[in-house]
């Protein structure tokens, strides 16, 4: 128990500083309405960028988006399993690193709320043909197996 409990929290933490550093970038303007049009402009920035995602991936044929965290043990499973069977030569779908990236934080809680999921962890598939979301390594690694 103790050996999965160590991860979950390191992900936890993760994504929480994710999402925290996320919020408190936002509102940095001092004077209200510039922060009002700030907001504006950043939302329609990333309606822009996810329009740009989800467009994209419509036209190029990527079935999945496939959120992960370069410190994540199930993760790195995953990416182990996927490199073995050479997942990526065969099935078309974006990988993107969460941690890192403030961006692809943003498009996995845009995606996850779209499935109604509150509580998110990675890693963390959005099925883009199917509308769909899939979360855990043993379940996205059987997804990618019927894929493949």
């Amino acid at each position: 128990m103790k050996k999965i409990l160590f991860p979950i929290v390191i992900l936890a933490v993760i994504i929480v500083a994710g999402i925290l550093i996320y919020g408190s970038t936002k509102g940095e303007e001092k004077n209200g309405d510039q922060q009002i049009n700030t907001e504006t402009e950043q939302t329609e920035n990333d309606q822009k960028n996810n329009s740009a995602v989800e467009e994209s991936t419509k036209t190029d044929n990527t079935v999945a988006i496939l959120f992960y965290s370069s410190a994540c043990s199930h993760c790195k499973n995953t990416n182990d399993w996927l490199e073995e069977n050479n997942v990526k030569e065969k099935v078309k779908f974006d990988h993107l690193e969460v941690s890192s990236s403030r961006d692809n934080n943003a498009l996995l809680i845009e995606k996850a709320k779209s499935c109604g999921i509150e509580e998110i962890g990675v890693p963390f598939l959005y099925d883009v043909e199917k509308n769909e979301c899939i979360s855990g390594s043993d379940k996205i690694i059987k997804y990618f197996e019927s894929k493949i």
